[in-house]
């Protein structure tokens, strides 16, 4: 039972995969940035956690600055 559930998550993953390239080829998303999240540290420092969205599949990316 289990090797089949697992068969099928590996299936379902590869079908994104290939949808998403082909939504955007070569992985040209075209990101827009949705959030910024800031988060403080005691010594003064600033970490920024930036969430990106492509337009065009819908594919969420999030990238840290520090």
């Amino acid at each position: 039972m289990f090797f089949k559930k697992q068969k099928r998550i590996d299936y379902l993953t590869r079908r994104v995969e290939e949808l998403e390239e082909r939504l955007c080829p070569c992985e040209n998303h075209d990101y827009v940035e949705i959030k910024a999240e800031y988060f403080y540290d005691l010594g003064g420092d600033v970490e920024v956690n930036y969430k990106y969205k492509c337009r065009r599949c819908g594919k969420i990316k999030w990238e840290w600055e520090y």
